[in-house]
């Protein structure tokens, strides 16, 4: 998949799925052929890598695992599920509106339900 792309690669699967005599694994195979087929699109690693792209999730992963808890070990703080997780999306919002991902989707102060200036956000330090 990394050299051809996820079409090449579910052509692959497909004609593998015709010649498995195992029902087990034909079924296996038939669920990785549907999520395939659900995110070829995205799979097109090979054009990434000539790009210098990265491919994976782990360093997106790392980054929102670094803000998140940079933002959770302030002192005194106190934290419960509900309010991590909406920490979590304004450490998000506030990172797509900062020119990261906003231009290219629209996002702006202006789409909010409330003005930057009343925002949280505004107070949010990374």
């Amino acid at each position: 998949m990394l050299t051809r792309g996820g079409r090449e690669y579910l052509a692959d699967l497909k004609a593998q799925v015709e010649r498995e005599k195992i029902d087990a694994d034909r079924a296996a195979l038939n669920a990785l052929i549907g999520y395939v087929e659900a995110n070829v699109t995205r799979m097109n690693y090979p054009q990434r890598l000539q790009r210098g792209l990265p491919i994976g999730s782990g360093a997106v992963e790392r980054t929102n695992k670094t803000i998140v808890g940079r933002r959770l070990r302030i002192n005194y703080a106190r934290w419960n599920i509900p309010s991590v997780e909406q920490i979590g999306g304004l450490c998000c919002v506030r990172y797509n509106m900062g020119g990261v991902l906003g231009p290219s989707v629209g996002l702006t102060a202006n789409n909010l339900d409330y003005s930057a200036r009343e925002s949280p956000l505004s107070q949010l330090r990374l």
